[in-house]
């Protein structure tokens, strides 16, 4: 994404954490990065993590569409699916949830995590 930010122009990156790798872009630079759909494989595990630190703030409806993106790109990666879980069941969204859950339990039965949020959730 820094990469792809960069090729915008030298005013879209605002600023660069190498500590967490979180890149701060100009409103305009992801505008234009939101509009190209294609994830690329070496961008998934940086938006993996932006999901997770998005979670992390409760700013749940920013880290929905970035656990989105790395289901879609790596096929079975149960912990998107858990994880956008989550941050459904957050935004009391608890249909999306529970399907959600469900992939996850799909690719791996044998997280009890997953079991028990999608108990929880099938209730409601």
């Amino acid at each position: 994404i820094l990469r792809q930010a960069q090729k915008l122009g030298p005013f879209s990156v605002i600023s660069v954490d190498k500590k967490t790798a979180a890149i701060k872009l100009s409103p305009e630079a992801i505008a234009a990065i939101d509009k190209t759909d294609k994830v690329q494989l070496d961008h998934l595990p940086w938006l993996f993590a932006q999901g997770i630190r998005e979670y992390q703030a409760k700013n749940f409806a920013a880290a929905i569409p970035e656990f989105q993106k790395v289901s879609k790109g790596i096929f079975g990666h149960e912990p998107s699916y858990y994880n956008l879980g989550l941050c459904y069941a957050r935004e009391e969204k608890y249909a999306l949830a529970q399907k959600a859950f469900q992939d996850a339990a799909k690719y791996n039965p044998y997280n009890l995590f997953t079991q028990k949020f999608l108990a929880n959730v099938s209730l409601l």
